[in-house]
């Protein structure tokens, strides 16, 4: 988790314009690596660092669009997209309040006020580094269920490889009925941390693709808790879990994952909902599919993964529990889309993938998956039929 902190504020600093806090930055990355290197701990500067680097970026990105404009704004330019990058760097895999908590915390000795009551972060974070392994064969049966689900809007693989995305249809957890919480998921408390919040989905992630999954292949999946942080939102109280997965063939390491996963607070009548953004208005992207999301698929989709959450399914559940407007679409099921998206438009799977939900999809109508070529690669999205902005992804 330092090490990872550390990654991205260095980052940061290398696009950093303003001087001076150019400067603070990269002085505070260099005291968190010497720790990090020398084995000493490195928590409260890799956390400094983190903050002051993406601050420093985004200043000098909202610099640059304050100059350009509109303009900054146009798939010409990559303005644009280094503004969302560095915004996106002040988020994620963590937002501004946990990391600041940190210092606040160890450092200052300032005591961490609960959220909400219930809400024990210093139990929850007891789960970071646990671990599992579990392993799966690619059959030719899930193959030909994936291909008969996603067809046409796959991507080309080679002779005997696995359609791309297809590693999260592999080892699903199979709890007994009688153990299921009621949202239809395996209750807290296993391998994930106890939250004590009701609504549970995926935030996001990273994939980094080593090498195919071929047919045939036993693939043994190592996963670790990495990190659990709790930060308040306009809709209330929000926790982030992450977990690092690691695909391994007989080959080797095939796929690297970061999933990170959101569970926030119930629905509650008259609370304000969270602004939901807009997908770019792009007359032309260089690809882009409409899709029906329709029950058959969503249900197709639970079935591979085994995914009991009852909003996939349960219409009732959905709108009077979770207060959804509808079925929700599987997280998974779009970022798979995207990805098989953006290797058609590449001619090449991404080395990293990287992937953001940011408003529910609604079961029911029809959805864009659009994407073009830049400079970085491949930029991307998903978007309902009114246009808001679903779900997002580079690589």
């Amino acid at each position: 988790m330092n090490a990872e902190r550390i990654l991205i504020a260095a980052e940061c600093v290398g696009d950093a314009t303003a001087y001076a806090h150019m400067r603070a930055a990269g002085l505070m990355v260099r005291e968190a690596l010497r720790l990090y290197e020398t084995g000493a701990n490195p928590g409260p500067e890799a956390n400094m660092a983190t903050k002051l680097a993406a601050d420093a970026s985004f200043e000098a990105a909202n610099a640059c669009i304050q100059t350009h404009g509109g303009v900054g704004f146009a798939g010409e330019y990559d303005v644009g997209r280094k503004f969302r990058e560095t915004r996106l760097c002040q988020v994620a895999p963590i937002s501004a309040n946990p990391i600041l908590s940190f210092p606040a915390e160890h450092v200052l000795g300032l005591a961490e006020v609960p959220l909400m009551p219930g809400l024990d972060i210093d139990h929850l974070r007891g789960w970071i580094g646990r671990t599992r392994e579990v392993e799966d064969l690619v059959t030719p049966r899930l193959v030909a269920e994936y291909r008969a689900t996603f067809a046409p809007h796959l991507a080309e693989v080679g002779d005997g490889e696995a359609p791309l995305a297809l590693h999260w249809c592999l080892a699903p957890e199979t709890p007994a009925a009688g153990s299921l919480g009621p949202d239809g998921h395996a209750a807290k408390g296993g391998f994930l941390p106890p939250v004590p919040l009701p609504r549970r989905m995926w935030a996001g992630g990273e994939i980094e693709t080593l090498q195919p999954l071929r047919l045939g292949d036993r693939v043994v999946r190592r996963e670790t808790v990495s990190d659990v942080a709790v930060k308040e939102g306009r809709t209330g109280a929000l926790c982030f879990v992450t977990v690092r997965h690691d695909y391994e063939t007989p080959r080797g390491i095939a796929i690297r994952e970061r999933q990170d996963i959101v569970y926030r607070e119930a629905s509650r009548p008259g609370a304000p909902s969270a602004a939901v953004p807009r997908a770019p208005e792009d007359p032309a992207p260089d690809l882009a599919w409409r899709i029906e999301a329709t029950p058959v698929l969503l249900f197709r989709y639970s079935a591979m993964t085994f995914n009991g959450h009852r909003f996939h399914y349960d219409f009732p559940y959905a709108t009077q529990v979770e207060g959804y407007a509808g079925l929700v679409v599987h997280g998974p099921l779009q970022a798979s889309l995207l990805l098989n998206l953006a290797a058609r438009l590449l001619g090449r799977v991404p080395a990293r993938f990287r992937y953001r939900g940011l408003s529910p999809l609604i079961a029911g109508q029809t959805f864009t998956i659009a994407g073009r070529r830049d400079q970085e690669g491949f930029s991307g999205f998903t978007a309902a039929a009114g246009g808001d902005l679903c779900m997002e992804a580079s690589g």
